[in-house]
Parts: C-alpha cells; sequence; structure tokens
C-alpha cells in the first residue's frame, strides 16, 4: 500500500542550527511520565522559577525560550543538556545566546545521547547541494538520490554516518510494501548536526 503525506505536514520543528558543541546530550519527555504535574520549570541558580511551560497547554510563545524542538501540544520537547548535577540539569534555554538555566530532575524528564535524539524523528531532510548520499560509509555517490520532495527516513547509525531510505514517489512515506532506495548520509561534521530534523509527521 502507498502511504502518502501532504507536503503541509512536512514543516519542520527545528528553528536553530544543532551544535553539539559543550553539551552531554540532550533532554526529552520520558515515557515515565504519568503526566499528572503537568508543568516543567527552568530554575535560576537561586532556585527561583525563570519561565515554565504547561506540557498540556499551548505554547505561550515565551520569547527567550528558544530550544531545539518544541511543541506542546504535541509533547515534543527537546533541550540542549550541557551538564547535569545530582539533582539537576543545566540546559540551554536560548540556542542563539547560550543561556542556560536549570530543570530538576523528575519522572517527567530524560537524558538521551546525540545518536538517540537524530534517530528518535519521522524523517530528515538536506540541501542535496551540500550533502550527498553514498552507496556504504566513505564510499561512492548512489545512482538514485533523494528529490526535494522525498521523505527521508533513518534507520541506523555508524559513527558519523546514518543509512537513510526513501522512495521515487513524492511526499511517500516508506514502507515494506513499496519500492525503497537507500544509502548512508553525513549527519554529524565537526561537532554539527548537518541535517533538518522533521519530529512530527
Amino acid at each position: 500500500m502507498r502511504i502518502i503525506i501532504s507536503i503541509l505536514t512536512l514543516l519542520p520543528t527545528l528553528i536553530f542550527a544543532q551544535n553539539m558543541a559543550n553539551s552531554i546530550g540532550v533532554i526529552t519527555l520520558s515515557e515515565e511520565y504519568d503526566k499528572t504535574d503537568r508543568i516543567i520549570e527552568f530554575l535560576n541558580e537561586d532556585g527561583s522559577t525563570w519561565d515554565s511551560f504547561n506540557c498540556y497547554g499551548p505554547w505561550d510563545n515565551l520569547p527567550e525560550l528558544q530550544i531545539l524542538a518544541f511543541k506542546p501540544d504535541y509533547f515534543l520537547f527537546k533541550i540542549k543538556c550541557h551538564k547535569e548535577t545530582p539533582t539537576h540539569y543545566v540546559v540551554v534555554v536560548n540556542e542563539e545566546t547560550g543561556l542556560t538555566k536549570n530543570l530538576r530532575k523528575s519522572s517527567k524528564v530524560k537524558l538521551v545521547n546525540w545518536e538517540e535524539y537524530v534517530t528518535d524523528v519521522f524523517s530528515i531532510g538536506f540541501e542535496p547541494s551540500e550533502l550527498q548520499v553514498f552507496d556504504k560509509v566513505g564510499g561512492t555517490p548512489t545512482s538514485e538520490q533523494p528529490i526535494k520532495e522525498s521523505i527521508i527516513v533513518p534507520k541506523e547509525l555508524n559513527g558519523d554516518w546514518m543509512k537513510i531510505i526513501w522512495t521515487s514517489g513524492e511526499y511517500e512515506i516508506p514502507s515494506d510494501e513499496s519500492n525503497n532506495q537507500t544509502g548512508w548520509i553525513r549527519w554529524r561534521m565537526n561537532s554539527r548536526i548537518t541535517l533538518t530534523l522533521y519530529h512530527l509527521s
């Protein structure tokens, strides 16, 4: 069965270039989160609240909160973690300025590495003029390259390389029944993610 997706659903939730330098990973909502305590708070050094949001509510457009990916009404919350202490994560709340705040450790959130972060997405995108797909890690460019309208799905990682699949159809999600193409692409260069990440379908 061919599965087609509208271009309107492919709007990226990524706004800022993702630099992994000076970080230990990404904080995201945990599967163990029981959804009873709905508030995520960012704390100042003195323990006071800098800002907060409701996991069940619409985003109030917090002007200084500029993080990796954020859409509370879809439980999408991805924020860079600079370091951790026994009780808190130090997170980057503004990717432009590098501003950090404290996030209390709890069952609501968890720390994942960058490899988990880039593979836990709906699809990825990139500029063909900047990146090519290869037949194997460090190999030669594949005869078939994704087009702008391809839905490209990550499958696995090997160091700085990501194995991807896509189809020849426009806005078609690869499936077991579709005619899939496959190849390898560089997802990381010099502590920078080279891809656009689409977290939601």
